[in-house]
């Protein structure tokens, strides 16, 4: 249980580098108090891992350095 409970809730996030170290830990404390998040990485395969950790509505394989795909 987060000292936050319901800070985000109502709320939607994309977080950039979700899938490992602070983006990450960024994405589940969102989840845990309650908002909803779509994490965007460039590793797909740490994607799917964090999805089902997280519970992330979203994930995208995405380079955000390419204007273009993002």
């Amino acid at each position: 249980m987060s000292i936050f409970e319901g800070r985000f809730a109502g709320r939607t996030a994309i977080v950039t580098g979700g899938a490992s170290g602070l983006g990450r830990a960024v994405a589940a404390r969102i989840v845990q108090e309650g908002g909803t998040v779509a994490i965007w990485d460039a590793n797909a395969e740490a994607l799917a891992a964090s999805r089902a950790e997280i519970g992330a509505a979203h994930v995208a394989a995405i380079d955000v350095t390419d204007f273009a795909a993002v």
